[in-house]
């Protein structure tokens, strides 16, 4: 197939999925604009500035009651562990600290540390297993926790956790108490000393995953994958569970996603999930931006082999890397129009709508760039960009030697996560575009960049039928190590 032909196939898919979700007037008005060529992220396109909470089914709202159930029983937390002896006692403390619950076994599975780590534990009480580095896996050491544990429930956390207060533990126990859970999770509070992108990321996640409410989740009726995933998304940083029913569902299974993949099984063997937004587990990472990549190639596949339904952006390798060469000389040319930085503060409706005019016209300005100046711009440095970025792009455009074309896709993105992401994130926690911000920015556009560039590598990965093409080498190499 030539890839005029696979251009113009890509272009009827992404035209029919705007047509579907924006209707006959916003699609006319978008091709118009597309044929005209100046206005890429244009006013009226949607609402600026504004991010919809999800609006959880009414019947799945849960109420956590005024008066705590107390449990008696016994709770075994099981904590994976390498190298935490710098974090792992902190959290190990804060559950001994646990209030209203009966007793409470530790249990660490030790991955061959070679700090203080496995003692530690021990001195704290805890029951320690150790296995080797070759031995680990998510999954792996979390069973062996399990199957070494006697609580009537399991906690499942990791070592870089921790319990939001004294109470915790018994908020979490109440949807299984009161209303007969299975699994419970909540949601996480990025650490203070997080960088941006993670509390953007929390704060987002939290709205969309969550949609403000606690959430008592049974299998839809509709399993498609956007319908599913928001009721079956457990996770390991803070999942408690009946140790029979995790047991009798054979545990966690995979070595990526592992409380992704269970919550989707036990949805389907007809538990009930409980999702909770009133009570947090404090945990973030500040990453780097080949981090956010690799991540991101890894999500995307494994989504693919989870849900029969899960649709990547359907473009071809040229669109995909000419979308992440030309996203790589947008932010560039961001970036360095912010190195001397405003003297003056802007609120954030400020601040996005001067985004959309500046990208337009940063876009247009690279509309017409080649190849080889493409290539100079992504060799030259700009605040943030680091050699390991600066890489996979290059080797990313090395697929393609002769076949760069410009493609606006991930540009506009890009925007569109300023305007429509940050701009309302700082709006709800007061915060106003300044010279903080600006210092800020660079980490997190490279961060955003890698995710977004990782995410479209990764659609191309699921949607290439040609066996033979260079992506599928690509992203063997860029998965190692998540």
């Amino acid at each position: 197939m030539s890839s005029a032909l696979t251009r113009f196939r890509g272009l009827l898919f992404r035209t029919g999925r705007y047509f579907r979700k924006n209707g006959v007037r916003m699609t006319a008005k978008k091709i118009i604009r597309r044929i005209l060529k100046n206005d890429w992220l244009p006013q009226d396109e949607d609402e600026l500035y504004e991010q919809e909470m999800w609006q959880v089914p009414p019947e799945q709202i849960w109420h956590m009651p005024e008066t705590l159930l107390p449990y008696g029983g016994k709770i075994s937390a099981v904590i994976p562990a390498y190298n935490g002896a710098h974090e792992l006692p902190q959290l190990l403390d804060a559950l001994k600290g646990q209030k209203g619950v009966g007793e409470l076994e530790l249990v660490v599975v030790d991955s061959g540390s070679t700090d203080k780590t496995p003692d530690l534990a021990e001195q704290a009480g805890a029951k320690v297993i150790r296995i080797t580095q070759e031995e680990f896996s998510h999954s792996y050491a979390r069973k062996l926790g399990a199957e070494n544990a006697s609580g009537e429930y399991l906690l499942f956390m990791t070592q870089d956790a921790l319990p939001d207060g004294e109470n915790w533990l018994l908020h979490m126990l109440q949807p299984a108490l009161t209303s007969g859970a299975a699994a419970v999770s909540c949601y996480e509070k990025p650490r203070p000393d997080s960088d941006l992108i993670s509390r953007i990321t929390v704060w987002q996640w939290r709205r969309i995953m969550c949609g403000g409410e606690d959430r008592l989740a049974s299998l839809p009726e509709d399993t498609a994958y956007e319908s599913i995933r928001p009721c079956a998304q457990l996770t390991d940083n803070a999942c408690l569970i009946k140790r029979q029913i995790y047991m009798d569902m054979g545990g966690h299974r995979g070595s990526f996603a592992e409380d992704l993949e269970l919550g989707v099984r036990m949805l389907y063997a007809g538990y009930s999930l409980a999702l909770l937004d009133s009570v947090s587990v404090i945990h973030s990472h500040t990453r780097i931006p080949l981090y956010h990549f690799k991540r991101s190639i890894v999500d995307v596949c494994f989504l693919d082999g989870q849900f029969d339904d899960f649709r990547g952006s359907e473009l071809s390798l040229q669109e995909t890397v000419s979308g992440i060469a030309g996203a790589c000389c947008t932010i560039k040319t961001f970036l360095e129009s912010l190195a001397v930085g405003p003297d003056r503060q802007e609120s954030p409706r400020e601040f996005g709508e001067g985004i959309r005019k500046q990208f337009n016209h940063i876009i247009l300005g690279l509309k017409a760039m080649s190849e080889a100046e493409v290539r100079r711009r992504v060799l030259a440095d700009a605040p943030g960009f680091d050699e390991d970025t600066r890489q996979f792009t290059l080797e990313l455009l090395d697929m393609i030697p002769g076949d760069y074309h410009f493609s606006p896709e991930l540009s506009m993105l890009t925007g569109r996560y300023i305007m429509h992401t940050i701009c309302p994130y700082l709006d709800s926690v007061g915060r106003m575009a300044d010279e903080n911000l600006w210092e800020e920015l660079p980490g997190l556009m490279w961060q955003y960049y890698g995710q977004r560039a990782g995410y479209y590598v990764g659609a191309n990965r699921i949607s290439t039928k040609d066996k033979n093409s260079p992506i599928f080498e690509f992203t063997e190499k860029y998965s190692v190590g998540i």
